[in-house]
């Protein structure tokens, strides 16, 4: 032990050199010629100095670039408009068109006339596609009635009525209105399907809809040439939705539904509540009413509107207007007996079913009738075909309908857009639903495409003047020393007759305003003349807004039986209304 400490004394100085060689070589190793620590990014090894600046000038650049493009990425859409083509038109398989029942088959025959094999004991349908769209027959023209009458209307303010709020508040108006009427052969419509391979011998085959009745105008100008063509709106008490395009499924499906509950609306609009005025009736209606009975010329003549005073040719219109309101009433009447009768036969076991109490079938009970046959196979009675029965004259279809049960229909629609005073033409048209709309029983499936099919315009009416509000007479001569006439004006004001003088003089227009009331005529005096074969007479020019001449003189106004007329109107209605006569 004593050896080594006086070694360890000798070489102390070495010892300390070469541990302080042996630390200084540690040092050099681990941080000079050894690397640091390192790990692989982004496919090369790399030390944690080098990671952030690599993310940096790498994938966070790529990102930010990639988020600030404005590059649509391509997304390849794979093409389903052929395959969908080939399964909607389910080429090789049977084509059936409707729902029919289970002991039906319907099978499509080829241009060979081969199909799918029948089965035993099954009745079957053999319809053909369709290779053409039936054109529904042009309406027949009835005629056409004009009026002015004080109406009901809703309240342009759109109030509403407080004790129904769903209600717009009527107000009273003079309004004046053409009604035109016309009739569709059913029988016709129904054959046309028939000539187009619609198939008829179906279940379902209530395939069509009435979908508008349009009316159109053209005004008849001086010399006989007519204006362009204006579609009139209809009245303000019916309001219809926007006729929609064939390619908005969505919009047809809504018009569809509204249609279907609106037959009524579309095909016979009803009119304005009448207060006074002329009584608002159908041309055909109007017609029957200008026809007289003939005269025992042994009898007392009738009391016909000839020999009536004002007064009775006013109390006769107006019970007249009574009287079809009540008639109306109980056909309204009449009408809601029958749905609540068929509710309760309904709910009591259906149309076979057990009856309501006190039901007592209306009219005679029809005889049976076997059921039609088709080709060479029974049908049951609810396909009665070709044979059954169509519908009473003047019945109109509710929703969906087979056009081979009713006859003809008949159709108007009313114009109270129209200036008073002119003189127009109009006609009519109507459209239908496609009986193959969306179905797969045609040759081309664009024909599946069309939804609406609409007839052609019909003939025109005859020229239908539109009743003017005012008439103007001349009332005197030319007043001494002065150089002015004076002319009586009549207007309609809250369905009466009333009337106003005015003074005027060359230059001057005819009327004027009165408060709320309007004897506005559109004429002006253009210069007072002496007639050349009576001295003693004057004659005076006018003209209008358009550029029309009119001759009028004292003498031969003061004999028209249009002046009496309104005189005896006025005069009447002063007296309904309780005011002294003049």
């Amino acid at each position: 032990m004593p050896k080594v400490l006086e070694l360890l004394e000798a070489y102390v100085e070495w010892v300390a050199i070469s541990l302080g060689g042996l630390f200084v070589i540690l040092m050099l190793w681990l941080y000079v010629l050894t690397p640091a620590a390192q790990v692989e990014v982004g496919g090369a090894p790399r030390t944690p100095g080098e990671v952030d600046a690599f993310i940096r000038s790498g994938p966070a650049r790529d990102l930010e670039e990639a988020i600030g493009s404005n590059k649509v990425p391509e997304m390849p859409v794979p093409e389903f408009t052929e395959a969908f083509q080939k399964n909607m038109a389910r080429e090789g398989e049977p084509t059936i068109a409707w729902d029919f029942p289970p002991m039906f088959k319907v099978r499509q025959l080829t241009e060979a006339g081969g199909g799918e094999g029948p089965t035993p004991n099954t009745p079957q349908i053999v319809a053909k596609p369709v290779k053409a769209l039936p054109v529904p027959p042009v309406p027949v023209m009835a005629g056409a009635n004009s009026g002015l009458s004080n109406v009901m209307v809703p309240d342009p303010g759109q109030v509403r009525d407080p004790n129904n709020p769903a209600q717009l508040v009527n107000l009273p108006r003079d309004v004046q209105w053409v009604t035109v009427e016309a009739d569709i052969d059913s029988q016709e419509l129904a054959k046309e399907f028939a000539r187009q391979g619609i198939p008829q011998q179906i279940a379902n085959a209530n395939n069509t809809l009435f979908l508008s009745v349009e009316l159109s105008r053209r005004e008849v100008r001086a010399g006989g040439d007519e204006g362009p063509e204006v579609i009139v709106k209809p009245l303000q008490i019916h309001e219809f939705p926007e006729f929609p395009r064939k390619d908005d499924r969505q919009a047809i499906a809504v018009y569809e539904d509204w249609a279907s509950r609106n037959s009524k609306v579309i095909l016979q609009p009803a009119f304005y509540e009448w207060k006074a005025g002329d009584k608002w009736m159908l041309p055909t209606e109007a017609q029957n009413a200008e026809v007289q009975p003939a005269v025992d010329t042994a009898a007392p003549s009738p009391v016909t509107p000839k020999n009536m005073t004002a007064a009775e040719r006013k109390a006769r219109r107006d019970a007249e207007a009574a009287e079809k309101k009540a008639a109306a009433q109980r056909r309204a009447e009449e009408k809601q007996r029958a749905i609540e009768e068929k509710r309760m036969r309904q709910q009591q076991g259906g149309p076979g079913g057990p009856r309501p109490p006190n039901y007592a079938p209306k009219g005679p009970t029809m005889p049976f009738q076997p059921p039609p046959e088709f080709n060479g196979e029974r049908l049951p009675p609810f396909m009665g075909g070709a044979n059954a029965s169509p519908a009473t004259p003047g019945e109109i279809p509710a929703g969906m309908f087979d056009p081979r049960q009713y006859r003809s229909i008949t159709i108007w629609a009313h114009d109270e857009s129209a200036i008073p005073g002119k003189t127009y033409r109009y006609r009519i048209r109507y459209a239908i639903r496609s009986p193959v709309f969306k179905s797969n029983l045609v040759a081309n499936p664009a024909l599946a495409q069309e939804y609406a099919l609409f007839s052609d315009w019909s003939e025109p009416t005859d020229s239908v003047t539109v009743p003017s509000r005012t008439s103007y007479f001349v009332n005197s001569g030319v007043r001494p020393g002065r150089d002015v006439v004076s002319f009586e004006v009549f207007t309609r004001y809250e369905g009466r007759t009333i009337s106003k003088v005015f003074e005027v003089g060359p230059g001057d227009a005819i009327g004027g305003v009165d408060g709320e009331i309007s004897y506005m005529t559109g004429w002006t005096v253009v210069d007072f003349r002496r007639d050349l074969r009576n001295s003693d007479e004057t004659y005076f020019l006018l003209v209008d807004d358009e550029g029309n001449l009119d001759r009028r003189d004292f003498r031969t106004d003061q004999g028209k039986s249009e002046y009496r007329d309104l005189k005896g109107e006025r005069d009447a209605d002063n007296v309904a209304q309780g005011q002294a006569t003049r």
